[in-house]
């Protein structure tokens, strides 16, 4: 005997269809199942949104750091050409000196590079407090100062954020003034004819530096030699007022 062949439902089996509309083919869009929820149609814009306005270039740079607060020691005589806030100084071209003269051993101070221009150089180490037309002079180009050279035409580009430290010792004969650059001794050629009263001293070149005078605004005390201090006035010396 045999038994009749029988189409089986479409529903037959272990799983069953969540919908039983047959599934359109791949080209055609599935006709909305009547409990499924309805999607909303898209909406197209009338117009493009204008894009949003760059950034200007000044803008998008890295902010400087603020400018150093002055202490006892600040910044006195300088060039025309240099613009002075507080213990920032931007150059321009020209002398300037701390408002005190040296009259400790030894003293330690340091400059921060904040903003360097194409050829950009600075000259740090002494002179005195000499007429007006000498602050147009390089250190080094008038009798008893001295600077050692960095940035542009000596082979040492400076760059924002670089940090000068200088060491002036007095207390034994010759004077000494030593520099860093980021912490490295620089090999410079010795100082000469250093002698009487003398000021830390800067010579400044399209650039822009703080100079760190105190204690508290130093990035590289570690530069420091052993029984060297910040610049003193001569009145916290001699115990004056």
């Amino acid at each position: 005997m045999w038994a009749p062949f029988y189409d089986l439902p479409r529903d037959f089996g272990c799983e069953r269809s969540s919908a039983s509309t047959p599934a359109p083919p791949p080209d055609e869009e599935a006709p909305p199942h009547a409990d499924a929820p309805q999607k909303a149609p898209k909406q197209v814009p009338t117009s493009a949104a204008p894009p949003a306005p760059k950034a200007s270039k000044a803008a998008s740079s890295k902010a400087a750091p603020p400018a150093l607060r002055p202490g006892a020691v600040g910044i006195g005589s300088h060039a025309p050409g240099l613009d002075v806030t507080g213990l920032r100084i931007r150059a321009g071209s020209g002398r300037c000196l701390a408002s005190v003269p040296l009259v400790q051993d030894r003293a330690y101070w340091e400059v921060h590079v904040v903003e360097v221009s194409d050829g950009a150089s600075l000259l740090a180490g002494v002179a005195p407090r000499g007429p007006d037309d000498h602050l147009q002079e390089r250190l080094g180009a008038t009798a008893r100062s001295y600077g050692a050279e960095l940035g542009a035409g000596c082979g040492l580009t400076l760059k924002s954020g670089d940090v000068i430290s200088i060491a002036y010792d007095q207390a034994i004969f010759p004077v000494t003034v030593s520099t860093w650059h980021n912490g490295v001794l620089l090999q410079t050629p010795m100082a000469r004819g250093l002698k009487g009263e003398l000021f830390p001293a800067l010579f400044l070149c399209e650039i822009v530096v703080d100079w760190a005078l105190a204690e508290g605004h130093w990035k590289q005390p570690a530069c420091k030699p052993q029984g060297f201090d910040a610049i003193m006035p001569s009145r916290g010396l001699i115990g004056g007022d």
